[in-house]
């Protein structure tokens, strides 16, 4: 427990009753959840003394090390309470004496084990008070556990008494732990404003360790009235390094292109602007200017620039430019030489969609191939053809996502239950230093699987007008995820979805990046609010899946 003194940690771990933790020889394995005999004083107990200490009988020997870390006392303590085993008796004797004319909560997490390794599987919580009454409001809501790995999370709440949302250095007010599926729901609290986090606190100190634990942020702090209940709280949590992102290389490719990498993602609306990167000579006042960026060879940033001079030494600097979290990318930027090798090597074809000979592609509307630097735009239609069944030569038009992508949009749908083969002629593939692609089989094919044997998905909000609402369809089991915004009439409509068992999320992209944002802990900046469904959705060939109207949690006050 995060409230046990070492030396006490010691003691416990050397008795010879806990040396040992195994079934006892012959009947079967033991698989009912350990359950609490009683509890003193009785749950719901007022105008405790001050010196008051809590005592806990368990229905069979426990897991004292592993029930020691989810045991929770709120308000907490800046010291840790004692703790005292008798037989299948606990007591807890809190450090200081107890505020007047508060209620306290003991919460014992589903964490907690019996002997032999039965988890509770749901936390229970008790409530007392020094004064007269005892407080009845409550946060309650679920975490979302990633790729559904479980974790007994804990749930912290600080309660504001200023304006101050700084809570990294500070211990949480209240605490509980989720239960086997997820759910939380912290009790028995006063009127007031909370911060709630989730933590998968390892170290059991009550203090977030960035390098090591998750982190759920909230969309909002939530003020609570006397006896009022807020639900439907969602957590997601994710690794939130505070060390600063940096550009941590840069080297040229040839005499006016440089390849580069980043610490971390960079924010996407930000990443393919050239005004968020600088190049200065080192030694004097002086820029190099640049051109175009784009990802290259090896997910590798690539920045075109004017001739570089043969042996100046230059600094590339980010500026501007966030990370995909929101934090901005340090300024140091990375030095590199100039070099005057011309650029004589024409592009390369890395990589296109559909992947070449695949039949499990159920987009029907595009085309995309990515090349190792940027093309000359214009020679480029001409260099492609796009047949069906080696007959048809479809028709198409080309976008460009990104300087060296190429994205084949057709009037139509691409036909399915056909070979499609997609050629290049490499004497018509230039970069803008006209280097041609070099003589090679640029061709790549592919099969759409037959309209029937796919679904749709469907869901709906209420209207917002904004747009800004993300649908994501997770698959259990292929890692395909298709993604969707709501549109101005709250609908979402999924199509083309291959048969199986789907994940269903939903969340306001309000900073318009298209990705979920999971907020800043210093300087706290809040999660966008997040939900999902915890059953998982059926897609079947032919048919459309209705999910019906799905919310989001309420704003806080």
């Amino acid at each position: 427990m995060r409230y046990l003194k070492p030396l006490i940690s010691f003691l416990v771990l050397t008795l010879p009753s806990c040396a040992v933790r195994e079934s006892p020889p012959g009947g079967p394995v033991d698989k009912t959840p350990p359950s609490i005999v009683y509890i003193k004083p009785d749950n719901g107990s007022t105008n405790l003394p001050a010196a008051s200490q809590f005592k806990i009988k368990f229905s069979e020997s426990m897991d004292r090390e592993r029930i020691e870390s989810a045991i929770f006392l709120s308000p907490v303590f800046w010291d840790f309470p004692s703790l005292d085993w008798s037989g299948r008796e606990l007591t807890i004797i809190p450090p200081d004496n107890l505020r007047p004319n508060t209620t306290y909560i003991l919460t014992i997490g589903a964490d907690a084990s019996d002997a032999h390794g039965v988890k509770m599987g749901r936390s229970r919580s008790f409530a007392f008070s020094t004064g007269a009454t005892i407080d009845s409001g409550s946060i309650a809501g679920m975490v979302f556990f990633e790729n559904d790995q479980r974790v007994f999370y804990d749930i912290w709440a600080y309660a504001l008494a200023d304006t101050s949302l700084d809570f990294i250095s500070r211990i949480p007010d209240y605490a509980t732990q989720v239960d086997s599926a997820g759910n939380f729901s912290l009790e028995h609290l006063g009127a007031g404003r909370f911060l709630m986090i989730c933590i998968d606190d390892k170290n059991d100190d009550l203090f977030w360790d960035p390098s090591a634990e998750a982190i759920g942020l909230p969309h909002s702090i939530f003020g609570l009235a006397a006896g009022e209940n807020i639900s439907g709280i969602v957590f997601k949590p994710s690794i939130m390094d505070t060390v600063a992102a940096y550009l941590s290389g840069a080297g040229p490719e040839n005499n006016h292109r440089i390849a580069f990498e980043l610490s971390e993602p960079p924010d996407e609306s930000q990443k393919l602007d050239p005004q968020n990167y600088l190049i200065k000579y080192v030694d004097s006042d002086s820029i190099l200017q640049t051109g175009m960026v784009y990802v290259g060879e090896n997910a590798q940033m690539t920045l075109e620039t004017d001739p570089q001079r043969d042996g100046a030494i230059y600094s590339l600097i980010p500026r501007n430019l966030r990370t995909a979290r929101g934090t901005s990318f340090d300024t140091t930027g990375a030095r590199f030489t100039g070099i005057d090798t011309p650029d004589t090597i024409g592009p390369k074809l890395l990589s296109t969609f559909p992947p070449n000979r695949s039949s499990g592609t159920f987009q029907d509307t595009v085309i995309e191939m990515t090349f190792s630097e940027r093309l000359l735009s214009l020679p480029f239609k001409d260099a492609v053809r796009v047949i069906a069944d080696s007959t048809d030569t479809l028709k198409f038009v080309v976008a460009w996502p990104m300087p060296n992508t190429a994205r084949l949009r057709f009037p139509g749908k691409i036909p399915r239950e056909r070979n499609i083969a997609v050629s290049l002629d490499p004497a018509k593939v230039y970069d803008i230093l006209r280097n041609r692609m070099p003589d090679s089989v640029a061709a790549f094919s592919f099969r759409l699987p037959p309209a029937d044997t796919v679904g749709s998905v469907t869901a709906s909000m209420e209207p917002t007008g904004s747009g800004l609402f993300v649908g994501v369809l997770a698959s259990m089991t292929r890692g395909v995820t298709h993604k969707g915004r709501f549109d101005s009439a709250g609908r979402l409509n999924l199509t083309t979805v291959m048969p199986g068992s789907y994940r269903f999320e939903y969340y306001e992209d309000a900073d318009s990046n298209g990705e979920w944002t999971a907020g800043l802990a210093r300087p706290l900046r809040f999660a966008e609010p997040f939900s999902f469904l915890a059953d998982t959705i059926q897609v079947r060939s032919r048919w459309e899946t209705d999910i019906g109207v799905v919310s989001l949690p309420e704003l806080g006050h």
